[in-house]
């Protein structure tokens, strides 16, 4: 979430300084702008009513727990009929090719942002199995795990190495992405090394990290084969 929120006024910044560049590049013709002309009024209206759902999508990405697949589509849905919307009223209003350079950014801005979405989601993949490592230090070992429900009314407390094997090993593959806010799921799993402790909240398709107080927050985009082999052995 935190590289979001400062990727969006990057962005934005940097579709400035295109737009500029674009338009002393591709205009010719008249330098009125669509506020000198007959348009003025509609191309007001048409900015406000894009402007206020630009605004309402991403505040309500931000309730998601895909804000990133959500917003990116809300920003080149906004780039394409904002500015498409610009270059027929440029084209109908104005003389010379501005309509032109307001296409050319159209595209420009759609393909920088897919572009710089697509980092980002590749930045914040990772899979059960790096998380583990990450947590769990290879030289440790793990004495005993403990699983229960959130709301406490079913548990188990586990030494046998075949189970605890399942549960740190089985899903390494599974594939996850970080994000937030997830729901902290169904079930509370501790690991109990030599040394340490490790807490992890297990849901459908969430898996929430506490790592010295602080929650780090994942989406399971493949089958969860944790949470069925949790689920089993509570039911047993």
């Amino acid at each position: 979430m935190n590289a979001l929120l400062t990727l969006i006024p990057i962005i934005l910044s940097v579709l400035q300084g295109i737009e500029h560049f674009v338009g002393k590049r591709l205009v010719t013709g008249e330098e009125k702008k669509l506020s000198e002309t007959e348009g003025k009024t509609l191309a007001r209206v048409a900015r406000t009513i894009l402007g206020l759902f630009l605004l309402g999508a991403i505040l309500f990405s931000f309730s998601l727990n895909m804000q990133y697949e959500f917003l990116r589509n809300v920003l080149v849905f906004a780039f394409i009929v904002g500015y498409g919307i610009k270059a027929v009223m440029e084209w109908k209003y104005l003389e010379g090719t501005k309509h032109v350079a307001t296409v050319t950014f159209m595209c420009l801005s759609v393909a920088a942002v897919l572009g710089s979405f697509h980092l980002i989601y590749e930045r914040n993949l990772t899979t059960y199995g790096a998380v583990m490592a990450e947590v769990i230090d290879q030289e440790e070992t793990v004495k005993s795990i403990n699983i229960e429900t959130l709301d406490q009314s079913s548990s188990i407390e586990t030494e046998d190495e075949r189970l605890i094997a399942e549960i740190l090993s089985d899903p390494a593959e599974m594939v996850l992405f970080e994000t937030s806010p997830v729901p902290l799921g169904s079930y509370h799993l501790t690991v109990h090394t030599e040394n340490n402790q490790f807490q992890f909240y297990i849901g459908d398709d969430s898996l929430v990290k506490r790592e010295f107080g602080t929650l780090i927050e994942y989406e399971i985009l493949k089958d969860n084969e944790l949470y069925r082999l949790i689920k089993s052995e509570l039911e047993k």
